[in-house]
């Protein structure tokens, strides 16, 4: 899971309306986590959602996911955060309210 903390359109802590709840990223590694699921996370430190469009930038940490964890059946747990002032920001970090 690829997530900015800063997020304001997905919750990256999660979120509960009414008796629904979304889970973020936070919340996710944390059940699996708890319950030795498998999982690779990488936290943002200072990206929104537009860390959704960095699919370049990430392309090494997507291509060993599907080599080590799919492929090779390592069963890898990665909890990464990451500070990384290279990636471009894309501009459309936006909020719930800006789409509604």
């Amino acid at each position: 899971m690829f997530h900015g903390i800063d997020d304001r359109l997905v919750n990256y802590k999660g979120l509960t309306i009414f008796n629904w709840r979304f889970w973020g990223t936070h919340k996710m590694t944390s059940l699996f986590r708890k319950n030795n699921y498998v999982y690779n996370t990488y936290r943002f430190v200072g990206d929104g959602h537009d860390i959704a469009a960095s699919m370049m930038e990430t392309i090494p940490e997507q291509i060993r996911f599907l080599e080590a964890d799919v492929t090779l059946g390592i069963r890898r747990i990665l909890d990464n955060t990451v500070e990384d002032p290279s990636i471009p920001e894309f501009g459309f970090d936006l909020s719930r309210s800006d789409l509604y």
